[in-house]
């Protein structure tokens, strides 16, 4: 309720002359009935202003339909996953605001490239792949295997930990998003800070469900260099490997110090193992 009043407050005292909202989601269609003025509203599920429809997705981009209130046009993106297409329908919502024609729209979104670290592909010549991902909370995390699932013809395999120094109460639900969201996870560190790592993965095992069994549904690794070879290793045809948490850091922070650690670089080095 904090959280959702807190997104409200954006749109009260006329902070905001224009708004764009995606009414895919409960909040979105509470605020949007609220705060209906100057509004844009997106969507891929629920009729919206601006919408996305027969969606394609890929695990080299992603395709659809852009409809908006100046007319349609297809969108072609080396994006990856349904949460970008999202973001791309609330960019172009954003760029009809600001008057912009839809030719111009359409060449902006096809011009976009892959932030670094979120949902970015790693190169990797085998038959299966490898993406690494921010997602270092519960929702996040959920999303990024809601999306990986949709182009995977095999399993998930999903490596991810919590960092130390923070909040301890959101690794067990980590712990269980992930052995819920994927067909198998690795339990591993991630910045540890100045917490024993151990201590973190207990943290995390104590969300993963009575009826799954390490070895079979899960393994725990505390150094985060080798879970990540061992997820590359376990991959078969048509799996995909999701590496969780850090996506464009390229350090980790042990209770020793930080040192140089790019889970990109790990996953590169692992393909060439497996090769």
């Amino acid at each position: 309720n904090d959280y959702k009043e807190a997104k409200k407050g954006l749109f009260r005292d006329n902070r905001v002359e224009k708004s764009v909202i995606n009414i895919d989601d409960s909040v979105g269609r509470e605020i949007a009935n609220e705060f209906s003025e100057n509004l844009l509203t997106t969507g891929i599920e629920k009729y919206a202003d601006v919408m996305a429809e027969d969606c394609d997705l890929s695990e080299v981009g992603s395709c659809f339909v852009l409809k908006t209130p100046s007319g349609s046009c297809e969108i072609r993106t080396h994006l990856l996953g349904i949460h970008n297409i999202y973001n791309l329908i609330s960019a172009a919502s954003a760029a009809l605001h600001q008057g912009l024609s839809l030719d111009q729209i359409s060449q902006g979104l096809q011009s976009v490239n892959c932030i670094p670290g979120r949902f970015e592909k790693v190169p990797c010549d085998q038959n299966f792949s490898i993406i690494v991902d921010y997602a270092h909370t519960d929702d996040a995390l959920r999303n990024v295997l809601r999306a990986a699932k949709a182009f995977t013809s095999g399993r998930v395999i999903t490596v991810f930990g919590c960092g130390g120094d923070r909040d301890r109460g959101k690794r067990k639900v980590m712990g269980r998003v992930a052995i819920e969201g994927s067909e198998f996870s690795v339990v591993t560190s991630d910045n540890p800070r100045t917490e024993d790592p151990q201590r973190i993965l207990d943290d995390i095992l104590e969300g993963v469900p009575s009826s799954t069994c390490r070895g079979k549904d899960y393994e725990v690794i505390v150094d985060r260099k080798e879970a990540i070879k061992f997820a590359i290793k376990k991959a078969q045809p048509g799996d995909l490997v999701m590496i969780a948490g850090k996506g464009h850091e390229d350090y980790q922070v042990l209770k020793t110090g930080t040192i140089h650690f790019d889970d990109r670089e790990i996953a590169e080095e692992a393909v060439r193992g497996v090769a």
